[in-house]
């Protein structure tokens, strides 16, 4: 099965900063073994779609809602409309209810989204777990932004739990995701990928950091 790398420069990047990121990563997906999701605010979602090749262009959130009068809301059929084809749900910056997360997870199946949710602690990954969705993202809000991966028994406990509720979600790894110590432990430790912001975005040469840790999840366990 390929792995996953998730790529989401959350608001750090965006315009012509963000396209040539996006661009690079797209480059560097050619020929790897990756699913190589690239995670965008709403607006740019259609001109990434439209300037890449081998991303799976993702959008930051949407809103469990039906076509009519909501405003200021992220309807999931103009995400479809534009191109996208994942979206990411319950990021500790947008938690969702438990209702809000079953609304929309009957939304992404009948619209053919692929769900990446974020869950924390055991307890709210055992929960999310039982909506079966496409991907987890695993990751504690204490480790979001920091320097500092998950410990070895969080990931092992994380994948034990998602595999007993639904063993064909995929699992991500996030936050403090830095170096390839860091996807070695994640992938060992029963991840099928790892998910990075400021472990790329921060770096003192963030193309560079990105074709290295791309270039280790393709390749480690294979030598």
């Amino acid at each position: 099965m390929r792995r996953i790398f998730s790529i989401n420069p959350k608001s750090y990047l965006y315009g012509e900063e963000l396209l040539e990121l996006a661009l690079y990563a797209d480059k560097l997906a050619e020929g790897k073994n990756l699913d190589v999701f690239f995670t965008v605010p709403y607006v740019h979602i259609q001109q990434l779609v439209q300037n890449t090749k081998h991303l799976i262009i993702t959008a930051q959130a949407m809103d469990p809602i039906q076509p009519g009068q909501s405003m200021g809301k992220i309807l999931p059929e103009s995400l479809v409309e534009v191109g996208c084809r994942a979206v990411v749900l319950n990021h500790a910056d947008n938690p969702m209810t438990t209702s809000e997360l079953v609304k929309a997870v009957k939304i992404t199946r009948r619209l053919h989204l692929k769900t990446m949710i974020c869950a924390g602690d055991p307890e709210e990954v055992e929960m999310i777990s039982t909506l079966r969705p496409d991907i987890m993202i695993c990751e504690t809000e204490d480790r979001i932004g920091q320097q500092v991966s998950a410990s070895a028994t969080y990931m092992a406990e994380t994948k034990r739990i998602i595999s007993k509720h639904s063993p064909h979600t995929r699992i991500i790894q996030g936050a403090g995701m830095t170096d390839k110590k860091d996807i070695l432990k994640a992938i060992v430790n029963g991840a099928d990928g790892v998910g990075l912001t400021s472990g790329i975005i921060k770096a003192v040469n963030p193309f560079a950091r990105l074709k290295e840790l791309m270039d280790c999840l393709a390749t480690v366990g294979l030598e």
